[in-house]
């Protein structure tokens, strides 16, 4: 009727009137449309006639599928006019009047198709990614079960990855980290990431050491598991561990260099004395004692690496502070009204710089004791290590290492002496060793003062030999 005819003349779906030969009787504009042909075209034609290639066996069975049940529904292939081939869905009801017929509605689907299709690719690619990177990568459930386990995790825990799906992840945590499990889902279940290393158990017995980043997944506000990011330690922690050992073998040998240096040392220092002793002669002694001092002050230093175990550089102001106490605890009679002041700032050098400093200050000290304070004067010595210029940064200062006294000064006669004296003539090369020059502040019964700006000199990376 009127009705009928509009509803499929205006239907955006393609329409068929099928004899029972299969045969077209009538087609709306919809599926020519479709098909590419115009209407009038296609009376007459054979369904057959539309169908793809590669479904057309299909088509009986579908045939006795209706006259079994009377409908039908399933997806097929239909062919244009111009050859090409685009998907449908159809849709079959038989009507037993006016002899067999059956009316057939199609639908395009070929765009949907597509767009499957499309996602489908998307999909296979990002598992592809997914299952060729290095780390593990794994999602889970509200529950905590896997849902998906990527190739590189199941290689971790030994097995495949199928083995895994609906597993919780405690069943294969080391025992000992299986607690921690229940705290990390605990912060994602309140919107956090969590992150922090676990023990995975192996089939075979061993223990593999792994980092995990996980962050929360959420359904209709509603927390529906997580997806994690496993990145395998295992190598990493073995070697930290052996280097960890290996660093500390190589400290224990070290600090067992310095002590038996130092020891040595100490017999040469126990030597001079028994020489100064037997010495009748007090030039030998002098020339014995300032020996002495010299040796002395390189065996603090080794003492002072010995404890610290700091082995590539020393605090130059601690050490500077140990010599100057102990040299001056030499040179002091015990009539004398001495004291000895030490304002030392904190850097660090090398083990090169600090000896040269060392032995600068010893030479000093000992030379204000001997011109400074004859005849049982009294007055001060003051060592200072303090940077030449307190506005610049530390890193780029020059250091002035000083020592001073408030004794009688210096004789009108010192340039001429200082010519013959080891000790001064020691001091000016100990200094150059250090980076700097030797300056003499030495006015005439006004007490002396000597000092040394330098750079600090980056200490040396410590090489072990191989």
């Amino acid at each position: 009727d009127e009705r009928y005819r509009t509803l499929l003349s205006t239907a955006m779906d393609g329409f068929w009137l099928v004899d029972a030969q299969g045969r077209l009787l009538e087609v709306n504009a919809s599926y020519g449309r479709m098909s590419g042909y115009g209407p009038q075209e296609l009376l007459g034609k054979h369904t057959a006639d539309l169908e793809a290639a590669e479904t057309a066996s299909q088509t009986a069975a579908h045939i006795q599928r209706v006259m079994a049940l009377g409908e039908d529904r399933f997806e097929t292939r239909h062919r244009r006019k111009d050859g090409s081939v685009f998907d449908v869905e159809v849709s079959v009801q038989h009507r037993a009047i006016e002899g067999e017929q059956f009316m057939v509605f199609v639908r395009d689907i070929s765009a949907g198709k597509r767009m499957e299709q499309e996602l489908q690719a998307q999909r296979d690619f990002a598992t592809q990614i997914i299952d060729s990177v290095g780390q593990g990568l794994t999602v889970t459930d509200a529950q905590g079960r896997f849902e998906y386990v990527n190739p590189a995790y199941a290689r971790l825990i030994g097995c495949a990855p199928g083995d895994l799906i609906g597993k919780n992840p405690k069943e294969v945590t080391a025992p000992e980290d299986r607690a921690a499990q229940d705290v990390q889902r605990a912060l994602r279940q309140a919107g956090q990431t969590s992150t922090y290393e676990s023990l995975l158990s192996q089939p075979d017995g061993h223990v593999a050491m792994v980092s995990v980043t996980a962050v929360p997944r959420w359904r209709d506000g509603q927390f529906a598991g997580s997806i994690a990011v496993i990145t395998d330690l295992t190598e990493r922690k073995h070697a930290e561990l052996a280097l960890q050992n290996s660093l500390r073998e190589k400290t224990a040998l070290l600090k067992e260099v310095h002590h038996r240096v130092k020891n040595n040392l100490q017999v040469i220092i126990s030597l001079l004395r028994l020489e100064i002793r037997r010495s009748t002669a007090p030039e030998a002694v002098d020339v014995l004692k300032a020996m002495q001092r010299r040796i002395q002050a390189m065996a603090q230093l080794h003492q002072s690496l010995y404890r610290s175990g700091t082995f590539a550089s020393v605090d130059l102001g601690v050490y500077l502070g140990q010599i100057a106490t102990q040299a001056f605890q030499t040179q002091l009679l015990s009539n004398q009204r001495v004291e000895l002041k030490l304002n030392l700032g904190s850097v660090s050098v090398g083990m090169d710089q600090a000896v040269a400093c060392a032995l600068v200050v010893t030479e000093l000290v000992s030379n204000c004791f001997k011109h400074g304070f004859p005849d049982g004067h009294s007055g001060e010595v003051c060592v200072e290590l303090q940077p030449a210029d307190p506005a610049t940064v530390q890193t780029d200062a020059l250091w002035r290492l000083g020592v001073s006294d408030t004794g009688v000064g210096l004789s009108p006669d010192f340039d001429d002496k200082s010519k013959g004296s080891l000790g001064l003539l020691l001091a000016e090369d100990l200094s150059q060793q250090a980076g700097g020059t030797l300056a003499i502040r030495a006015p005439v019964g006004a007490g002396a003062g000597f000092s040394l700006v330098f750079k600090v000199l980056e200490p040396a990376a410590l090489v072990m030999p191989s």
